[in-house]
């Protein structure tokens, strides 16, 4: 990434940071405005990215509401939904987004792997394993133990049931297995690649 491209300069970013500190009791956020904040690039819009049919996870990366139908009427989707839009509508955006990812990742590996939406568990979870490996100087078996025991830790104010629920993810993260609700049960992430 170029490192004379600041977040802040971006009219796109600043648009979302607009739209987050001035969204409805929703919270939702108006596709549309990041889209005229872009230029409104041909080819781009939020109707053309997220498809009406299209399924993804939960309300992320789709439009929850439309307000007309023509291309300039208000879409409205989740602010998780907005950060990937304004990262497809600008590629630096979304450099400087994973440049952020990395940093916080290797500051704090395992609060990572808690914090990643459980779809995305596994794959953190064998980065997280990576990084805590290569940090500690042990093996990745020496860091999966550090890490489950590190969640034993961070959780120890919990109830019991929410506990067990935290350490099971990331056990099965460390291996490197899909969480249990999802597609392809007991699968791991390298068997899904293959």
């Amino acid at each position: 990434m170029s490192k004379n491209f600041k977040l802040e300069d971006s009219k796109i970013w600043c648009e979302l940071k607009h739209l987050e500190r001035t969204a409805g009791p929703d919270g939702l956020i108006d596709l549309t405005r990041l889209w005229h904040a872009a230029g409104r690039p041909k080819g781009r819009s939020p109707r053309q990215r997220y498809p009406k049919d299209c399924r993804r996870y939960k309300d992320f990366g789709r439009i929850l509401r439309h307000d007309g139908r023509s291309a300039d009427a208000p879409a409205w989707a989740t602010v998780n939904t907005a950060y990937d839009y304004c990262q497809y509508l600008d590629p630096r955006i979304m450099m400087a987004m994973n440049d952020f990812f990395w940093a916080q990742m290797e500051r704090d590996p395992v609060g990572s792997l808690m914090e990643a939406p459980d779809p995305a568990k596994a794959m953190v979870g064998l980065f997280v394993k990576h990084i805590v490996a290569t940090q500690s100087g042990g093996s990745h078996e020496d860091a999966a133990r550090k890490i489950v025991s590190d969640v034993v830790k961070r959780t120890s104010g919990l109830d019991d049931l929410q506990q067990e629920t935290e350490v099971a993810k990331a056990q099965r993260a460390v291996r490197g297995e899909r969480p249990i609700h999802g597609r392809g049960d007991g699968e791991t992430v390298e068997e899904g690649l293959a």
